[in-house]
């Protein structure tokens, strides 16, 4: 009789062993995909942005914004990695503490991430535009006249693989902002060329824009080894500075998923 009873026992423990097994790779694995998805994004001192199972929100609401305080991220100073520090925001600025709540002072421009995966930050470097061709092409896209190159008040261009192809893809930031003229829009556009074909990604055409364009990061968030883009627009407008995050596309297109608008 107690033989029967050790045998069931027995039984019943290789039952709840295998249940445990199996909500491990059923359900256990579904929470940790839906985990990794949980990320925060400072693109800057005054933008917030929060993702989780895959839907992204600009965060603007102080209860919110408490939740972000005092998490571990992963801070960049001037493009460059910092450190892993906790961080609290206060009014208009973050602060970084060490593990020990002691302050670490920081001057330059702020870049930091809170996730459970590395997020991939590429470097890059701005180049003036020697060849104007693409420019010309896509103003007449844009329906906007010419303009003398002295009139540029940004004209830069970036080459990078956004795509992990082995071939470089050629980002231009134009933008005539502040010139007064009476036969041209004011303009801010970035645009990617790839295989030779204009991509749209960041415009703005209109006489009274004060918009001065930029590409901030080139960023993989979600590990599909295409680059993310953050853009900003900063104005000297009521309106102040946009920020937007641009995903690759199947599509060769980049489209907006969050922003601080």
């Amino acid at each position: 009789m107690k033989r029967n009873n050790l045998i069931i026992i027995f039984i019943i423990v290789l039952i709840v062993i295998y249940c445990l097994i199996l909500f491990f790779f059923l359900g256990g694995s579904k929470r940790i995909s839906k985990e990794k998805n949980d990320i925060v994004l400072i693109p800057d001192q005054s933008t917030m942005w929060t993702c989780s199972k895959n839907h992204w929100t600009n965060v603007t609401l102080d209860e919110s914004l408490e939740k972000l305080n005092w998490l571990k991220y992963n801070v960049y100073i001037d493009d460059e990695k910092f450190g892993n520090y906790y961080m609290w925001y206060d009014n208009s600025k973050w602060y970084l503490f060490d593990k020990d709540r002691n302050s670490i002072n920081y001057d330059g421009e702020l870049f930091a991430y809170n996730s459970n995966y590395k997020i991939k930050v590429s470097k890059f470097k701005d180049n003036e535009i020697n060849d104007f061709s693409y420019v010309e092409k896509m103003l007449k896209k844009k329906k906007v006249n010419s303009i003398d190159i002295s009139e540029y008040v940004v004209s830069s261009q970036i080459d990078i693989d956004v795509d992990n192809d082995g071939e470089k893809e050629a980002f231009y930031i134009i933008s005539n902002s502040n010139i007064s003229s009476s036969n041209n829009n004011n303009f801010s556009i970035i645009f990617m060329v790839k295989d030779d074909k204009i991509y749209d990604i960041y415009s703005e055409i209109r006489d009274d824009t004060t918009c001065l364009p930029y590409i901030s990061k080139f960023i993989d968030v979600d590990e599909d080894n295409k680059l993310e883009l953050i853009v900003g627009c900063d104005s000297l407008s009521v309106n102040g500075n946009k920020k937007f995050l641009y995903k690759f596309t199947k599509d060769n297109k980049y489209k907006i998923i969050v922003s601080n608008r």
